[in-house]
């Protein structure tokens, strides 16, 4: 059975009678961890494996055999040009970008958080109004929401708008103590 890997890392360990090639690469767009040993049916692979020829990145033919203990061993590692086959996983290697980024750009983090806040606003408005009134329209919604999502923006600044009808209802209230 032969399979497709591109080699991330190879790092050969001295066990003293033998060596050990500890592999990780990636196959179907999964990244695994293969031993490769310097004896036995592995002796081929793991000389191709642990020389100057293998480079990172780089997509390898691996000829693969299962072996009286049920494991698979890599026998024979090849060239994927060589085949003249496509590597398995075209991945952005192929594409002459070796190591794309998966984390967010401040961008997109920052839409992320305007999509929260917005969802937030609009189940927090639908609350208030279930609270305050039985039946209300979809534009009352949107309204409370924007209001709520201006607030946490801080385009708008309702405590201020709150302390003014506080003093203007103080004012109406007049001196209610007696002298």
């Amino acid at each position: 059975m032969q399979i497709q890997v591109e080699i991330i890392a190879v790092e050969v360990v001295n066990k003293g009678k033998y060596k050990v090639a500890e592999v990780t690469y990636k196959q179907e767009g999964k990244t695994n961890t293969k031993k490769v040993m310097s004896f036995g049916a592995q002796e081929h692979a793991f000389k191709f494996i642990s020389s100057d020829k293998v480079k990172k990145g780089d997509v390898y033919n691996v000829e693969i055999n299962k072996n009286a203990d049920g494991y698979w061993d890599w026998v024979k590692i090849s060239f994927a040009e060589a085949s003249g086959a496509a590597p398995a996983d075209a991945s952005s290697a192929a594409k002459g970008n070796p190591r794309q980024s998966n984390y967010e750009t401040p961008q997109e983090r920052f839409q992320r958080q305007v999509y929260i806040i917005r969802q937030s606003s609009l189940g927090h408005a639908v609350e208030a109004l279930n609270h305050n009134k039985k039946n209300y329209d979809t534009a009352e919604i949107l309204t409370l929401a924007n209001q709520f999502e201006e607030w946490v923006f801080g385009k708008s600044n309702p405590k201020s708008q709150y302390e003014q009808q506080s003093e203007e209802a103080l004012k109406e209230l007049g001196n209610d103590i007696p002298m």
